[in-house]
């Protein structure tokens, strides 16, 4: 498929998260992009830096929104620590939104997609070439930062640093990899200006290419079935309350 199917596809998923709210039919969305990204025998090595961050958040959803939502059914009580039934179902909530948005985003779209191509058909939607190119340089950024940080903790292991003895450790554990991260970002940046400003780049100049991406009849159907969808859901979480519970 072209990019503008791509992110038709994953702009409606992106939509569809923030209509469901239900735990049940927000974890189902979860659910069929994992699937989807299964199906397509993505390869786990091209996600698994990612899931080091992005797991851990989802975690702690779950765990804070019952400790600090209250309202409905109490599940447990203990002291000060109440879990109820709307804390739970905000817990699930909010991280299935999360894993709907990264998995859609990384899973399906960027590593399926050549960057030139993504470019292009940011373009094709309507968006300016500054405001395109943009878009895939700080995309391009979160991973080559998702590298740096791989090749500081391996620096760290084979330097024999402890982990996780204790809370300061801990706290000097996270200094030890933002700031070389931080360092390592802003260098990167100041690279990319330098390489950019050399060859003459110039965001409004007219641009042409060599390749050109050409969207089927099948795929324009496949767009108009995803904003068709998109639609019917929108009609039926405002108008007849749908999707929230």
């Amino acid at each position: 498929m072209s990019a503008v199917s791509k992110l038709a596809f994953v702009f409606a998923l992106w939509l569809v998260a923030f209509i469901f709210q239900s735990p049940f039919w927000n974890a189902a969305e979860l659910f069929l992009i994992v699937a989807i990204i299964v199906a397509a025998r993505i390869p786990f090595s091209a996600i698994s830096a990612y899931l080091k961050i992005i797991v851990p958040v989802m975690v702690i959803f779950l765990i804070l929104f019952p400790l600090l939502e209250h309202g409905g059914q109490v599940y447990f009580q203990y002291g000060i620590i109440k879990i109820s039934a709307y804390g739970v179902s905000a817990g699930i909530i909010g991280a299935s939104r999360l894993g709907a948005l990264f998995f859609s985003t990384i899973g399906i779209l960027m590593t399926t997609t050549k960057e030139r191509d993504l470019l292009e058909g940011l373009m094709k939607i309507g968006l300016p070439f500054g405001a395109s190119f943009l878009i895939m340089m700080s995309m391009r950024f979160v991973s080559l930062s998702m590298a740096d940080l791989n090749i500081i903790r391996e620096a760290r292991k084979a330097r024999a640093m402890p982990e996780r003895e204790n809370l300061v450790q801990l706290i000097r554990n996270m200094v030890s990899i933002v700031v070389p991260l931080f360092l390592a970002t802003i260098r990167r940046i100041q690279t990319s200006s330098n390489a950019l400003e050399v060859k003459g780049f110039s965001p409004g100049a007219k641009r042409t290419g060599l390749r050109k991406q050409k969207i089927t009849n099948t795929e324009i159907l496949w767009i108009a079935i995803c904003t068709a969808v998109t639609i019917l859901l929108i009609v039926l979480r405002i108008q007849f309350g749908f999707f929230s519970s």
